[in-house]
């Protein structure tokens, strides 16, 4: 009898920040870029950087996901599936 199981969740999110570049900067300046944690790192062209939080509107966080399925997997690898 075999103990795996495999669990399954969902999230949806959609999420929009207008954020103000420093005076005299535009998006061509932006030599590099990436988010996480809920932030926005900026490098420019000129080394310098900047960093904005996107979770000022409350933040959905993976605490509470859209869906949940769980699966029995058996050991020829066949799923059942015993919570929805």
């Amino acid at each position: 009898m075999s103990n795996t199981i495999r669990v399954d969740t969902q999230y949806t999110m959609g999420y929009e920040t207008e954020i103000d570049l420093p005076e005299g900067k535009t998006w061509e300046d932006v030599k590099s870029w990436y988010i996480k944690y809920h932030s926005l790192s900026v490098v420019f062209n000129d080394e310098t950087t900047e960093e904005h939080n996107l979770d000022d509107n409350g933040w959905e966080d993976s605490k509470r996901p859209d869906g949940i399925q769980i699966y029995k997997i058996d050991e020829d690898g066949n799923e059942e599936l015993v919570y929805e």
